[in-house]
C-alpha cells in the first residue's frame, strides 16, 4: 500500500475531532487574544521534502505536558505548509503525524525535550521539522546522562547517532535552501528516533539484569479459540503462558435475556485449569456495541447501570475462586460510548461497577482497561470549529477514578497500533506509573504481514515501525514492548491479544500462530525472552 493511501485511511479516527469536557481552565486561548503562532511544517514524500498538505496539517494538535489534547484555534492558511494558532496559556506540548524516512510513520512530539513549552517561549514563525529534532535530541541525551547515572552501559550506536544527529542539524542552521534543511532536520530526527528507542531498551535491560526473576508476573494473550482450534493450538498456549484472556462480552454472553453462556464459558475456565493458565474475564462493561445486548431495550443511564449491576453480582459470584480477575470496565473514558453517557455518568458507572465486583469477591484482582493512551481521539482538528466540551483522556479518567476512592486494584493499559515508538511508549508508561497502582498492559498487538487479512476485524495492517511488517518485525517490536514493561516494578501482567490467527482474530496478522496454527518467529522470541528472565513455563 503506498504511503499517501495509508495516510488517508488509517490515521482519519486517530485525529478524530469532537471534544467533550468543561474547556474552563484547561488552556483555552481567548478568543481575542492577539498573539499567533505560525506553524510552518514540511513532510518527505518519496523522499522529496515537500510543504505539508492539508491533510498532514489537520493532524496536527496542541497538547499539556500530559499529553492531553488542548482546545487550540489554528487554522491552515492560503499558503501550503503553514499553520496558524493560537498560543495556549499553559505549558504545552506540540504533536503531528508523518513519515520519518529509515524510521517509520510515527507520531512526532515536539515538546522541548520532554518539559513542554512556556506559553511565552514559542513565537511568530516555527518551523516545526526543526523543533522536532531539537526536542528528540534534547530528549535522548537528558535519557542517556540519567541511564549512565544508573550505571547504564548504553550501545555505542546510541552515540554515533546522536552525534550524526548533531552534525545534521549544525549544516541545517547553515542551509540557505529551506527545503535542504529541512532534508537535514529530518534526518536527524531518524537518527535520533533510533537512539531514543535503544536508549529505552538498553535501559531496560540493564534494570532487569539487576533484578531477580519476577516469579509472581503474568504474560498472556487472549484464549477465544481455546475450545475450537484443537490441539496444536492448546500446547502452544500452555507451553509458553500463565495468564489468559476469556469472553464476557455483554451481547454474545447473553444474546438472549436471561440465559447467559455458562456452558461455553465453564469449559474455558476448565481448559485454563488443566494448562495452569491464570484466567481473566473481560469485560463486564463496555459501552461499545458489542458490550451492550440487542434486547437491551431501555437504554436510559439509570436502567444500564441496574443491569450492569446485576450482571457483575451474578458473574464474579458464580465464577468465584475459578476467575479471580475481571477486566471491571472496558474503555470508559469518552472512548466506546455508543450510549452517549455523559463524563460524570461514566465515572459514576465506573464507580459502581468496581464496588460491586468487590462485593461479589472479596478476593478478586479489579482492572480498569483503558485504550488509546495519547488522547489523540480528544484532538480538535485545525480548521474546524472548538466543541464546547472537551473529551477526557484515558490519564485524566485514570486520575478521576483515583481521586474518586474507587475501589479497583490495576490499571489496564492497550497499546495497540505501530505509530508510536518505544521511547514514547516508555514515557508514557511511567505517566501511568505515578499513580501507585500496578499496571497492566491488557491488550496489545503488531502486524506479521503487509497484505489484507480478510479473516481479521481490523483487515488493512496499519503503518510501519522500522520496515514493513514481516514476522521478524513483528518479534522485533513485541520483544522491544514486553521488554520494557517487564523492566518496570510496576507493571505486574503482559496479555497480547489474538493468540492465533485462525479467523476472528482483530488485529491483521497479528497472532503468535498462523492461521494454520504453526508458530511464528514471535512464539520463540518470547519463548526465549522469558527464558532469559527465568519465569518461563518450560525453563
Amino acid at each position: 500500500m503506498r504511503r499517501r493511501e495509508f495516510l488517508k485511511g488509517a490515521l482519519t479516527a486517530a485525529a478524530a475531532a469532537a471534544l467533550s469536557a468543561s474547556s474552563q481552565g484547561r488552556g483555552i486561548s481567548d478568543p481575542g487574544m492577539s498573539d499567533k503562532l505560525r506553524i510552518r511544517y514540511f513532510i518527505s514524500e518519496e523522499g522529496k521534502i515537500l510543504p505539508a498538505p492539508l491533510e498532514s496539517l489537520k493532524r496536527i494538535y496542541f497538547m499539556d505536558v500530559d499529553y492531553n489534547p488542548l482546545p487550540v484555534r489554528s487554522n491552515p492558511t492560503n499558503q501550503e505548509g503553514m499553520l496558524v494558532s493560537e498560543i495556549p496559556r499553559v505549558p504545552f506540548k506540540i504533536t503531528c503525524a508523518d513519515w520519518v524516512d529509515g524510521f517509520g510513520w510515527v507520531y512526532i512530539v515536539v515538546d522541548n525535550g520532554g518539559a513542554g513549552y512556556k506559553p511565552e517561549e514559542l513565537r511568530g514563525e516555527v518551523n516545526l521539522n526543526a523543533e522536532a529534532a531539537r526536542s528528540r535530541l534534547k530528549a535522548v541525551e537528558s535519557a542517556c546522562e540519567e541511564a549512565r547515572i544508573a550505571g547504564v552501559v548504553l550501545s555505542a550506536d546510541i552515540q554515533r547517532r546522536i552525534e550524526k544527529a548533531h552534525s545534521l542539524m549544525t549544516s541545517g542552521q547553515l542551509e540557505k535552501d529551506q527545503l535542504a534543511a529541512v532534508r537535514k532536520y529530518w534526518d536527524a530526527l531518524s537518527e535520533l528516533m533510533w537512539a531514543g528507542e535503544t536508549v529505552s531498551v538498553d535501559r531496560a535491560r540493564y534494570a532487569i539484569s539487576k533484578m531477580p526473576p519476577r516469579k509472581g508476573f503474568k504474560f498472556g494473550a487472549n484464549a477465544f479459540h481455546c475450545l475450537d482450534a484443537g490441539e496444536e493450538y492448546t500446547r502452544a498456549f500452555y507451553d509458553l503462558l500463565n495468564y489468559c484472556t476469556l469472553p464476557f462480552y455483554y451481547r454474545s454472553f447473553e444474546p438472549e435475556r436471561g440465559k447467559p453462556a455458562w456452558d461455553r464459558l465453564n469449559r474455558m475456565v476448565e481448559w485454563c485449569a488443566k494448562g495452569s493458565i491464570t484466567p481473566k474475564g473481560h469485560p463486564l462493561v463496555w459501552f461499545h456495541p458489542a458490550g451492550v445486548p440487542n434486547w437491551l431495550d431501555d437504554k436510559s443511564f439509570d436502567n444500564v447501570k441496574r443491569f450492569h449491576e446485576e450482571r457483575i453480582t451474578k458473574i464474579v459470584t458464580y465464577y468465584r475462586s475459578r476467575i479471580d480477575y475481571w477486566d471491571v470496565i472496558n474503555e470508559a473514558h469518552d472512548f466506546a460510548n455508543t450510549l452517549n453517557f455523559s463524563y460524570d455518568q461514566l465515572l459514576d458507572i465506573t464507580a459502581a461497577a468496581c464496588r460491586t465486583a468487590r462485593a461479589a469477591n472479596r478476593k478478586a484482582t479489579l482492572v480498569v482497561n483503558n485504550t488509546a493512551l495519547w488522547g489523540e481521539y480528544a484532538a480538535p482538528k485545525p480548521g474546524e470549529p472548538l466543541p464546547k466540551t472537551m473529551r477526557h483522556t484515558a490519564l485524566q479518567y485514570v486520575a478521576d477514578c483515583i481521586k474518586g476512592g474507587f475501589d479497583f486494584d490495576v490499571i489496564g493499559l492497550q497499546i495497540y497500533y505501530p505509530h508510536r515508538d518505544m521511547f514514547e511508549i516508555d514515557r508514557m508508561l511511567e505517566r501511568f506509573g505515578r499513580f501507585g497502582k500496578p499496571v497492566h498492559i491488557t491488550e496489545h498487538a503488531m502486524a506479521s504481514d503487509t497484505s489484507e487479512d480478510p479473516a481479521s476485524n481490523v483487515k488493512t495492517p496499519w503503518g510501519q515501525w522500522h520496515a514493513p511488517h514481516s514476522q521478524a518485525n513483528q518479534a522485533d517490536w513485541i520483544e522491544q514492548l514486553w521488554t520494557i514493561a517487564y523492566s518496570k516494578p510496576f507493571v505486574t501482567a503482559i496479555t497480547y491479544w489474538d493468540f492465533c490467527d485462525k479467523g476472528g482474530h482483530f488485529w491483521p496478522h497479528g497472532g503468535f500462530l498462523d492461521k494454520d496454527l504453526k508458530p511464528k518467529e514471535v512464539y520463540f522470541r518470547v519463548q526465549k525472552l522469558l527464558r532469559s528472565w527465568g519465569v518461563s513455563k518450560t525453563g
